[in-house]
């Protein structure tokens, strides 16, 4: 068995040990339902492993490009989406007016205004990608050397 099968066996064998009555009552069919849906009833599910990938949506893919850009942490007024219903569609278009104040750059339309306005940031990440690339390497060629050097003064040290 996985270790979340023996978790949960391990959980279900307590609650009987310490819980006989309640145990009794819910029944053992429905405790090994309960256990088998991951938990108590009504409780959500952790997502999968490597469901959630860093940098994974657009919007905090356009983020960290914006934030190699501009050299610091983005601030809530360096991005700035203006989203518009157009019948039953959203048009997003997306602005940096830290970075560049004339450049914006327009989604396609989408049926909610979070998806227009993550296609908004997908449409500007590959828009800003090949100014953005040569900056990340050289930003990780940095990040290298002092990592070296640190490991460097741990070791004499």
């Amino acid at each position: 068995p996985s270790k979340r099968a023996a978790e949960q066996g391990a959980a279900k064998a307590a609650l009987e040990a310490e819980f006989p009555a309640a145990a009794a009552e819910i029944g053992a069919s429905s405790l090994a339902a309960m256990f088998a849906q991951g938990g108590a009833v009504g409780c959500v599910k952790r997502k999968e492993p490597g469901a959630a990938t860093i940098n994974g949506d657009s919007k905090s893919r356009l983020m960290r490009t914006l934030q190699i850009l501009l050299g610091r942490p983005v601030l809530k007024t360096d991005i700035v989406y203006t989203t518009e219903a157009v019948g039953t569609e959203f048009h997003s278009t997306v602005t940096f007016p830290q970075y560049d104040p004339s450049a914006s750059h327009r989604g396609t339309p989408a049926p909610s205004g979070k998806q227009a306005e993550m296609s908004a940031a997908e449409v500007a990440s590959q828009a800003l990608a090949g100014v953005v690339a040569p900056l990340e390497e050289e930003r990780k060629a940095k990040r290298a050397k002092q990592n070296k050097e640190s490991l460097e003064k741990l070791k004499e040290a």
